[in-house]
């Protein structure tokens, strides 16, 4: 992919890269207990300033060799999962629209 975004990996990045090979774990984890519903857009939205602040965020690192570097993915992820929220919309309110009761 020519057109893709791409940051170029740091001997750090590829030192935990390979440290994954050997069975460590070097990703960050968490657990979050929420008390209610999570509101979509926001949390959309909350991503993509997340992202815009530290792009390594919405990352994969690519074995390429001779240089690795990351590649920006979840921007297109993002705006896929618009797309098929704005048609999950439509449709429901189609099927609505149709519905006898």
């Amino acid at each position: 992919m020519s057109s893709s975004i791409r940051i170029p990996a740091s001997p750090l990045d590829l030192f935990n890269h390979i440290q994954g090979y050997k069975g460590a774990n070097q990703e960050i984890n968490t657990i979050t207990k929420l008390s209610g519903r999570i509101d979509e857009n926001l949390l959309r939205k909350a991503l993509k300033l997340a992202i815009n602040e530290d792009p390594i965020l919405g990352c994969r690192l690519v074995e390429d060799n001779p240089i690795p570097y990351w590649e920006l993915i979840l921007a297109s992820v993002i705006e896929e999962s618009e797309n098929l929220l704005q048609r999950k919309d439509r449709l429901c309110n189609v099927i609505q629209e149709v519905q006898p009761f």
